[in-house]
């Protein structure tokens, strides 16, 4: 079985080449068969090994990590594996650092698949689901793979735009291929848009989302608050007792698209007194007391009968009550 060694240091000019070539070589001379790869785009491991013009070589590890990358099948082996007695190397050169991006989006990826799979999703935390699955989205999308998922999760991202459509109700809509995604994860597609979505929520926000202090679904629409709203929506918070409902959370998002969220307004929305109903114009209704009118009604007189009864008493009350002050004039 084939054991594989890595020299790696971030710091340069601390003997990696040299450690590689030596070590190679004297492992080589004790009969054991060595293949050395060249990952850094300065080449200084192709040039120790006495690789002439490796800038003009036709394959390199740039051209093999593309091929894997795009699965594709690799070239034959004597393309680009050069040998000398039991060492082989497959050299690289400087096209190697345009692949890096791609490479460590592709490790993102794989890093963020293996974190989901060893945990599962249900016992991580809101910002952790939002953070893995936007990671997710993120690779997937710099990758160019899988458009059709990402133009569905872009399509639910941007619903608020549909606001009015039945089928974009709370970043829902009624197509089936962005189901892949969240079926790996056990999430509908609906709840993959929601996590990506609060993914844009303020840290200190969405921590109050991990403790329950704001729903899901109200964070949701929060999210399409501008950072400077989202901090100072924080910072109120954080200074009163104010509780977000789903009325609370999409006042403030009507009031943020219209650009009339003002701090008073945001606080007034929290408070509550935004949402109050302006009090009647007119009088309550009068209501006597039993006692009161049964002192004057008995049992046998309608409700029609009395109202007829004091509405005659209070026409000649206050008709005398006009003639008394008219007399005192």
């Amino acid at each position: 079985m084939c054991k594989i060694l890595t020299i790696a240091n971030q710091k340069g000019g601390v003997s990696k080449t040299s450690t590689a070539l030596n070590l190679a070589h004297a492992l080589g001379l004790q009969g054991k068969r060595v293949l050395a790869l060249d990952l850094d785009p300065q080449s200084s491991l192709t040039v120790c090994f006495g690789v002439e013009n490796h800038e003009h070589l036709e394959t390199t590890m740039h051209d093999l990590m593309l091929t894997v990358l795009n699965d594709e099948p690799l070239p034959p082996k004597e393309s680009y594996i050069i040998s000398k007695g039991n060492v082989d190397l497959i050299p690289c050169n400087i096209g190697l650092s345009a692949i890096e991006d791609k490479l460590r989006e592709e490790a993102m990826l794989i890093v963020t698949e293996t974190n989901l799979i060893q945990r599962s999703f249900a016992d991580l935390a809101h910002s952790e689901k939002a953070i893995a699955l936007k990671t997710h989205m993120d690779a997937i999308k710099a990758q160019g793979k899988r458009t059709d998922i990402i133009d569905e999760v872009n399509s639910l991202l941007n619903a608020d735009k549909n606001r009015d459509k039945e089928t974009c109700a709370l970043l829902g809509n009624k197509s089936k291929s962005i189901e892949k995604i969240g079926a790996k994860y056990d999430l509908s597609k609906n709840s993959v848009a929601r996590y990506i979505r609060i993914s844009s929520l303020d840290v200190k926000l969405i921590k109050r989302v991990d403790n329950s202090d704001i729903g899901l679904y109200p964070a949701v629409s929060l999210s399409y608050l501008s950072a400077d709203e989202q901090t100072e929506l924080d910072f109120i918070l954080d200074s009163s007792s104010y509780k977000i409902d789903m009325k609370k959370a999409e006042a403030l998002r009507g009031l943020s698209a219209e650009k009339k969220l003002t701090n008073d307004k945001m606080t007034a929305v929290l408070s509550g007194e935004l949402s109050k109903k302006p009090k009647p114009k007119t009088s309550p209704p009068l209501r006597i007391k039993h006692k009161v009118y049964s002192k004057h009604f008995n049992e046998t007189v309608t409700q029609k009968e009395m109202e007829e009864i004091i509405d005659k008493a209070l026409t000649e009350y206050f008709n005398n009550h006009k003639e008394e002050k008219g007399d005192e004039q």
